[in-house]
């Protein structure tokens, strides 16, 4: 069980947290401190699997804008003609 530090709740495993005896679907803080939580445990992968998402799809990016800007300078060139 995890407290929650805005409300006071306490979390179970599933996600949910109990109150007077009721099992109710987190609140907007809770589920602050638990995605930060997360972050924080797992920053490292986090960033890393980031750094990898953005470079395995970086030649194919810079292709696709160098394309672009290609055709842009044709019609410009085209435009002036």
């Amino acid at each position: 069980m995890t407290m929650c530090t805005s409300c006071g709740c306490e979390w179970d495993d599933s996600g949910f947290y109990v109150y007077d005896d009721g099992i109710e679907q987190p609140c907007k803080e809770c589920r602050k401190d638990v995605s930060s939580q997360h972050y924080y445990n797992h920053q490292l992968e986090i960033l890393e699997s980031r750094r990898q998402a953005y470079y395995d799809a970086h030649e194919e990016r810079k292709a696709y804008f160098a394309q672009k800007r290609r055709e842009y300078r044709a019609q410009q060139r085209a435009a002036s003609a």
